[in-house]
């Protein structure tokens, strides 16, 4: 019996040393309404470092009061993101992030090919999940999706980005 048992710990101890050194690394951080947001995951070959920089939106005017539209004030905007990998820029242009309001936490995967920042933000019916996808030298999508439908589903923008190629 002692034997069985020694067999199935070390077989366990194993496993989880096994998962351990798979594990991805990740980096998560809160996004304040305003400032600078660094949020960093790394593993022994790839370094990942993401600035996010926000800004106060104003309020609206308010609407015409014989109208029945209402207009919610958006708390905050992206000014900027940058990303670096092993120090080096990658290129997020401003159409991948200008129109993101109240972003509220970001999230950094490092993976063996690609990279992965997710941004959630808005508030309950206007609530969304943003997820780029990265190598590093370029980014390569951009997944927008309603968080009222659960991960995976919901997908309201699906944007693809290659690099253009001149010549004959």
């Amino acid at each position: 019996m002692r034997r069985v048992t020694r067999s199935v710990l070390g077989g366990a101890i194993g496993l989880l040393v096994a998962w351990t050194a798979h594990a991805t690394p990740v980096g998560r951080a809160a996004v304040p309404p305003t400032g600078e947001t660094i949020v960093r995951a790394s593993t022994s070959k790839t370094s990942v470092e993401v600035l996010i920089k926000t800004r106060a939106r104003p309020a609206p005017a308010p609407s015409d009061p014989k109208s029945n539209v209402i207009e919610l004030p958006r708390l905050s905007e992206i000014e900027r993101i940058d990303i670096r990998v092993n120090g080096k820029p990658i290129d997020v242009h401003a159409g991948a992030y200008l129109l993101l309001t109240d972003v509220h936490h970001a999230e950094v995967t490092v993976g063996p090919k690609l990279m992965v920042l997710t941004l959630e933000g808005g508030e309950t019916a206007t609530s969304y999940t943003v997820r780029y996808e990265f190598d590093s030298t370029r980014l390569k999508r951009r997944i927008v999706a309603s968080a009222l439908f659960g991960p995976g589903k919901g997908v309201l923008e699906d944007s693809r980005y290659y690099v253009p190629v001149l010549g004959p």
